[in-house]
Parts: structure tokens; C-alpha cells; sequence
């Protein structure tokens, strides 16, 4: 999740009144990448050219803003660079926006609920009232229920052990103990390596990053 703090005082930085932008366009199963660089325009129109050079999500697509420098770098305002693995919460988030956006696109219109490369997206996370704490990205399942992924007997108990033990907890308590995320970290590796032919495994379950 993100932070934020309530300024004191009316901040300012240096203003830019011709900001550039990058568009990244993701296509086919290896996620091949084309760029386009965009140049005074608004946020706004920078998004909708986005959208468009992505056929409105016929693919998976970024979007950046070019900060001026002495090594010039840029700022995900949309997504990330899908070709790299995400290492922090955030950019997990970043991936998932991308993969729901194309998702939802597909499905919108009766295409099968699958990535470029031809695999599924699956969150894990927990939820109240829920012992089985994978989601499908497309919202066909919704959760998922034990049995329908076809993982291993011992990988599937512990999973539901694991949800379980998160909503056994007060409400009111916003983390978990230390070991809750550790074994958390153990069962997205094997649940990676179990569905690694057929699903991505995008772990929405550390909150306190």
C-alpha cells in the first residue's frame, strides 16, 4: 500500500510546462516492446494516446513521465516495464493494473481470460470468511476453491491453514506476525513452481510495504 502525508504548507517544486512522456506497448507471448515519446500534452492525453496505441488494451501497455536532468530518468504513472520481475509491493501493484486492464479487455469481449504467454493471472492474498486465498484477475474465480487448480494435497492444506490463520486475528489488527509473512513468502514460491507452466502468481499479501 502507499503513503502519504499532509504537507504543512504550499509546496512547490521546480514546474514543468513541457513535460514528455513514454508510451510502452507489451505484445505476444515474449512481451516485445515498442516506445513512443510524447511531447506537450497533458497527463490526461497522454493516457488516451496510450490506450489507443494499445488498441484499448489489446495489449499490455506503460505509461511514464521523462524527468529532466543531468541523467534524465523517468516516473510510472501507468503501469511498469513488464519485462522486469517486480521486487517490491509497489511494482507488483504496477504489474497488476497492466494485467487486469488487458484481462478485463479480453474478456469483455468473450476472449479467454488468459496473459499474452498464454497463462492465467492469480492473486494471493487472504479475505474474511475465506479459507482459499487465490483469486482469479479476471474475477471468473472468485475466489478459487480448493480442488480447482489441481496443486498438490500438502501445498493446498497449508494455503487454507495460512488464510485461515490471518482472519483468526482481531479485525481491528492491520498486520500479522512476522512468521505469517514469512510462510507466506514460502508458499508463493512453491505455489509459483507448482502452477509455473500455467498461472503468473501476483502475491498481494504483505500490506505493511
Amino acid at each position: 500500500m502507499g503513503h502519504s502525508s499532509m504537507l504543512s504548507t504550499r509546496v512547490f517544486d521546480r514546474q514543468v510546462f513541457q513535460p514528455r512522456y513514454r508510451v510502452y506497448i507489451f505484445s505476444g507471448p515474449a512481451s516485445d516492446t515498442a516506445a513512443w515519446e510524447l511531447k506537450e500534452t497533458s497527463v490526461q492525453d497522454a493516457i488516451k494516446t496510450a490506450e489507443n496505441l494499445a488498441e484499448w488494451n489489446d495489449a499490455l501497455w506503460s505509461l511514464a513521465l521523462i524527468v529532466e536532468g543531468a541523467e534524465p530518468s523517468q516516473e510510472w504513472l501507468h503501469g511498469m516495464d513488464y519485462c522486469q520481475q517486480p521486487e517490491t509491493a509497489a511494482q507488483w501493484s504496477c504489474r497488476y493494473e497492466m494485467q487486469s486492464k488487458y484481462l478485463r479487455a479480453r474478456t469483455a469481449k468473450g476472449l479467454p481470460g488468459v496473459l499474452p504467454n498464454g497463462k492465467r493471472s492469480i492473486r494471493m492474498f487472504p479475505e474474511w470468511c475465506v479459507d482459499f486465498p487465490l483469486w482469479d484477475t479476471t474475477g471468473e474465480h472468485y475466489p478459487y476453491q480448493a480442488g480447482e487448480l489441481q496443486l498438490s494435497a500438502a501445498l493446498e492444506s497449508e494455503l487454507s491453514a495460512w488464510g485461515r490463520e490471518w482472519g483468526s486475528y482481531p479485525i481491528e489488527q492491520e498486520s500479522r506476525p512476522d512468521a505469517w509473512y514469512v510462510q507466506g513468502n514460502v508458499l508463493y514460491e512453491r505455489l509459483s513452481e507448482e502452477l509455473r507452466d500455467v498461472a503468473e502468481i501476483i502475491p498481494q499479501y504483505d500490506w505493511r510495504q
